[in-house]
C-alpha cells in the first residue's frame, strides 16, 4: 500500500557533518528559484516578503481587525472562524493586534523573524472556558517540496477530543487514511483528500483538502464551553483552494525541471 505520508517530520540538526558555505549558497539559491518558477507559473507577482497568515478562533460577537505596529493589515474584519493571508514586512519587535469595535482583543509579539518567502501563521483564541483573555498559537513554515500541514486544537473544554483524520478524496481498493496528531506539523504527497473529526467512532462532516506541492495548510479545531455560551467543535480549512488545478502547475514543473537541468550542466 502506497504510504499516504512521505514523512512526518523533518529534523536539521547543527553539528556533525558539516555543510559548506557552498552548498548553503546552492540549496538557497535553489529555493529561492523553485518558489520563484513556482508563483511565476501561476501567474503570481513574486515578492519576497513573509506571509502572514491570521485566523480567529475567539468566539466573539463583533468582527476582528488586525494591525501591526499601528497599521491596519486586514481589509475585511475577521468573523469568528475566518482567516485572511498577508504579504508584510516583519521584524523582530513587531507587534501584532486583534481588534473588535477598535477595543484591543490581544497582542502577539513577533520575538523571530520569518526568512523571506516564508509564512507565518497566526490564530487567536480564548485562553480557557472562564477567562476572557486572548491567547496565540503560531507557527513558521519551513521550505519543503512537499505540501505541509499544521493541525491544531483551540477548543476550550471537557468535551472527549476528537480524531482527526485524513484519507483520499476517491473511494478505492485499498484507499489511504491516517489519524494525525493535534499540534503537530505533517507533509503529505499531493493530491485530493477528505478531512474529518471522529468523535466516540462518528464521522463528523468532511471538508475536501486539495494538497500541492510546496503549499502550506492549516487544520483547526475551534469551539469551546465557554461563560458566554457553547461554540460547537467544528473543523476549519485553510486555505481551501478547491478542486480545480490550476494549468500553471504543470508549467511549473517543467519549467522548474529544465532550469534545475541547465544548473546540473553547468
Amino acid at each position: 500500500m502506497a504510504s499516504l505520508f512521505s514523512f512526518t517530520f523533518l529534523l536539521l540538526i547543527a553539528g556533525g557533518r558539516g555543510v559548506s558555505d557552498i552548498d548553503k549558497w546552492s540549496g538557497g539559491f535553489l529555493q529561492k528559484l523553485s518558489a520563484f518558477v513556482h508563483r511565476k507559473a501561476n501567474g503570481d507577482d513574486f515578492d519576497e516578503r513573509p506571509t502572514l497568515w491570521v485566523c480567529n478562533a475567539f468566539p466573539h460577537k463583533e468582527k476582528m481587525h488586525v494591525w501591526k505596529d499601528g497599521m491596519q493589515i486586514t481589509s475585511k474584519p475577521l468573523n469568528y472562524k475566518d482567516c485572511s493571508q498577508h504579504r508584510t514586512d516583519l521584524k523582530a519587535g513587531d507587534r501584532i493586534d486583534f481588534r473588535a469595535n477598535g477595543n484591543r482583543v490581544g497582542q502577539f509579539s513577533v520575538f523571530e523573524v520569518p526568512e523571506e518567502d516564508s509564512v507565518l501563521f497566526l490564530v487567536i483564541s480564548k485562553h480557557g472556558t472562564n477567562s476572557s483573555k486572548a491567547m496565540f498559537d503560531s507557527h513558521v513554515f519551513a521550505h519543503l517540496l512537499n505540501p505541509q500541514i499544521l493541525v491544531l486544537d483551540t477548543y476550550r473544554g471537557d468535551a472527549k477530543e476528537p480524531t482527526l483524520r485524513i484519507r483520499d478524496f476517491e473511494d478505492f481498493d485499498g484507499q489511504r487514511s491516517a489519524d494525525l496528531h493535534w499540534h503537530s506539523v505533517v507533509a503529505v504527497n499531493s493530491g485530493r483528500y477528505h478531512t474529518h473529526l471522529v468523535t466516540d467512532g462518528k464521522d463528523d462532516p468532511s471538508w475536501p483538502l486539495h494538497a500541492k506541492d510546496r503549499e502550506t495548510y492549516v487544520l483547526l479545531r475551534v469551539g469551546g464551553e465557554y461563560k458566554d455560551g457553547h461554540y460547537p467543535s467544528e473543523l476549519v480549512v485553510f486555505p481551501n483552494p478547491g478542486d480545480d488545478l490550476k494549468s500553471g502547475a504543470i508549467r511549473c514543473g517543467f519549467v522548474l525541471g529544465l532550469l534545475l537541468a541547465i544548473l546540473s550542466s553547468a
